[in-house]
């Protein structure tokens, strides 16, 4: 990921209410104001990766990283991350169209601890003002 494309990804996530990205070397971070949930994006070559604790996502560009994140920061996208105990072993993420749930995307790991107990967490970037 080149200096300019993560000044321009940085100057277009800067447009959003509540949000904070800075540059941290190997590529950045976006933060919600309230510091409660942290994205990281990365590029690799010709690929970008998002990610957060629990969850991961690639792409080929720099646009498709925008709508991606836009569409976290405005509660139009969110991610349902699969836990087994405390290990999270899959996540879904979720398009939210017209008051319907639909999966755009899904991973997981092939060997998990299925005897401990399964748990959903849904995760929403968005502030409060998004919605």
């Amino acid at each position: 990921m080149t200096t300019h494309t993560v000044a321009q990804l940085i100057s277009e996530l800067a447009k959003h209410p509540n949000v904070r990205a800075s540059a941290d070397g190997s590529g950045f971070i976006v933060r919600t104001c309230d510091d409660e949930h942290a994205i990281k994006i990365q590029g690799v070559g010709d690929e970008f990766i998002v990610f957060a604790e629990e969850w991961h996502e690639h792409f080929d560009g720099a646009e498709e990283v925008l709508t991606f994140v836009r569409g976290l920061l405005s509660g139009t996208i969110e991610v349902a991350v699969k836990f087994r105990g405390p290990t999270p072993v899959g996540h879904q993420v979720h398009a939210l169209e017209g008051g319907v749930r639909r999966v755009v995307s899904a991973s997981g790991c092939l060997l998990s601890p299925f005897w401990r107990k399964k748990t959903i967490r849904i995760l929403r970037y968005a502030s409060p003002e998004a919605g």
